[in-house]
């Protein structure tokens, strides 16, 4: 099952969901994990480029419906500040944006 790359923590379809908050490495793990079974739906080009920047993977954008079925892990990144869109952050500014990373089941 593909893991989804989400720009925010929320769920998308009914039924119960485990969100367990992860550090950058487990994130960066994860990816290595499905480093070919993934799919991003992050819908701005600025999370976007963050993501990219923290994972080291490409996460393009994808403004398409995403709904989360039985037992699929999303990993969802929660970014607590604003940045211009399509802005590519320096390296000192990457070291200070204020974010969270979520793995989010959906358990039944």
């Amino acid at each position: 099952m593909k893991l989804a790359i989400l720009n925010s923590l929320v769920i998308t379809n009914q039924g119960l969901y485990k969100a367990e908050k992860i550090t950058l490495m487990e994130a960066r793990k994860m990816m290595f994990a499905h480093e070919t079974n993934y799919e991003s739906y992050v819908g701005h080009e600025s999370s976007s480029l963050v993501l990219e920047e923290l994972l080291g993977f490409p996460v393009p954008v994808n403004r398409i419906r995403f709904r989360q079925e039985k037992y699929q892990k999303a990993l969802c990144f929660k970014l607590y500040d604003r940045y211009m869109e399509y802005k590519k952050l320096t390296e000192k500014e990457l070291q200070s944006v204020n974010y969270d990373f979520f793995l989010l089941t959906r358990m039944d």
